[in-house]
């Protein structure tokens, strides 16, 4: 937790208070599979069935999902919509970006019209990444940590170990990759980067004024770093 609250500060975001009411999870378990039938499903939020499915069937050695929030412009949540709430990450395996909901036409009303801010946006209300005990040996426990943090900070939606994650960028992602030795030691100056520029951008934007926003920080962090 220390070292996952160093890596937050250092991206520049906001923490609660220790003590707090925990929202992301991480958990050592024997099997991935396994594991995941033995949760409530209170740990899926309002996830479909096939969506569930999707995540279990992983292989493994990592598995992870967030639980996403549809926010209206005041930072509220619509309970008397239905789906407020509901989880839809359908994450890697799902082959799209997820939706606020199964009718993208249907995603929130709001009375404020504009052409520059979204009127709903997504927020990740929990997060969960589960780590197969054996692909742990050989690997410090800051490594552990910043691969989950980066894991749990920022829905990605190419899984660990498999062809869409291999790139020439140096980040932690990489981890589960291939053999302890060749991975980061630490959470890598582009991690800290996506990091920190995804949580200074505005969530309310669209998509490519929100990474028109993002480059400029990312630019910055990584100068900073010397990268």
């Amino acid at each position: 937790e220390k070292r996952m609250r160093a890596v937050a500060a250092a991206a520049e975001l906001d923490t609660a208070p220790e003590g707090c009411n925990v929202n992301i999870q991480i958990r050592v378990v024997e099997d991935g599979q396994e594991a995941i039938k033995a949760l409530p499903s209170r740990a899926f939020g309002g996830m479909r069935p096939y969506q569930k499915r999707r995540i279990a069937e992983q292989p493994g050695p990592v598995h992870s999902w967030h639980i996403v929030r549809p926010l209206d412009m005041d930072g509220s949540v619509d309970r008397k919509r239905s789906g407020a709430g509901m989880s839809n990450d359908l994450g890697p395996a799902g082959g799209a970006y997820a939706l606020l909901s199964e009718d993208v036409f249907n995603a929130g009303r709001s009375n404020t019209k504009s052409l520059i801010l979204q009127p709903v946006r997504q927020s990740i209300a929990h997060a969960f990444v589960l780590l197969e005990k054996d692909a742990l040996i050989g690997l410090s426990p800051a490594q552990i940590a910043d691969f989950a943090t980066r894991t749990a900070l920022a829905r990605t939606f190419s899984k660990p170990g498999t062809a869409a994650s291999q790139s020439t960028i140096f980040t932690i992602r990489t981890l589960f990759d291939g053999s302890p030795d060749d991975a980061p030691e630490v959470l890598t100056n582009w991690d800290l980067a996506l990091l920190t520029s995804l949580y200074a951008a505005r969530g309310d934007m669209r998509a490519g004024q929100q990474r028109a926003g993002m480059a400029n920080t990312f630019k910055r962090v990584l100068e900073q770093q010397g990268s």
